[in-house]
């Protein structure tokens, strides 16, 4: 049986989500679920259910479950103790003059329906705690909209402790970077970030020569479902990665540097590029349900829009 004591929340994850870092992969408990109406979206009767979740460290009542994840309150899947690690969560910000916000969850995993109460202290710590009705509608409103024309990701009842279990069936604590980025939500201001992508190209080597010296490089580029952007080493990073890098595999890269890209150099439609560092770490993965990956990516245009290019453009 689960021990219940030995279970860890996560740390500050409503914190983090409510503040926008929505990037964090989170073990809650739902202490409170609700059925709410939602009369002025064009759905139909289909219902809404408003949660309060808690963390290691507070609890937040400002949560939706996106409509796609109905069935698993149906099937008594989702209720009052659950326990769920959330794998993609939004912020809505409400435009109704009072700075509050609203938590869309959209996927989950399922890790104990029949929970019992976890001790922590979170009770002390309520986030946004509201029965403001216009925000509540307003989210629903924009729920309407989002499952018309997203295709949300199948949620899975997959106990995410199964491959976290020690022998003696002790849980572990999740860890903040259990799950890599996604590549579109690279920028400079992300810390201990890893990612996971396909390389869709690999150059050849190339040896270079300017003001500040000589050496060798060569760069990839790196794909998920979300985006693409370029990676480049230079030097003892070219002869220390580009051995081990083949295209058409997939690689989790951590511990990298984020620059603007240039465009000079650099074609993708990312606004960033990596460059390679002694710390950068570079490991063979295979794909998996985190990542659905295509092998090309094309941005077309009309042919009658080619004269109205710049110079040396890139199509």
């Amino acid at each position: 049986m689960m021990n219940f004591d030995q279970i860890q929340l996560s740390d500050n994850a409503l914190t983090d989500y409510l503040k926008g870092d929505t990037r964090k992969k989170a073990l809650v408990q739902i202490t409170d679920l609700k059925a709410i109406e939602n009369r002025q979206c064009d759905e139909g009767n289909l219902v809404h259910y408003r949660i309060t979740i808690a963390d290691a460290t507070s609890t937040c009542s400002s949560c939706i479950l996106n409509t796609d994840l109905n069935h698993l309150v149906e099937s008594a899947l989702i209720k009052a103790n659950t326990l769920i690690y959330i794998k993609d969560i939004a912020l809505d910000m409400v435009d109704d003059n009072t700075n509050r916000s609203m938590l869309i969850i959209n996927d989950v995993d399922i890790v104990q329906t029949n929970s019992g109460t976890i001790d922590h202290n979170s009770r002390n710590a309520e986030l946004y705690q509201q029965s403001n009705v216009q925000m509540t509608s307003h989210v629903l409103q924009s729920l309407s909209t989002i499952n018309r024309n997203i295709v949300q990701p199948k949620s899975s009842s997959t106990n995410y402790f199964d491959a976290k279990r020690h022998n003696d069936e002790s849980i572990l604590k999740p860890s903040d970077h259990a799950m890599p980025i996604a590549i579109a939500q690279i920028n400079q201001y992300n810390n201990g970030w890893s990612m996971k992508g396909i390389v869709a190209n690999k150059s050849n080597v190339h040896h270079y020569k300017n003001s500040r010296g000589e050496g060798t490089l060569f760069s990839l580029d790196l794909q998920d479902s979300t985006g693409e952007i370029q990676i480049t080493a230079f030097n003892n990073e070219c002869s220390r990665l580009f051995s081990i890098i083949e295209i058409g595999q997939v690689y989790v890269l951590a511990n990298a540097s984020v620059k603007p890209a240039n465009q000079q150099y650099n074609k993708l439609s990312s606004i960033y590029e990596i460059i390679a560092t002694s710390q950068t770490s570079v490991s063979h993965t295979s794909i998996d349900d985190f990542i659905h990956v295509p092998i090309s990516k094309y941005n077309f245009i009309r042919l009658n829009e080619i004269a109205m290019q710049q110079a040396d453009a890139y199509l």
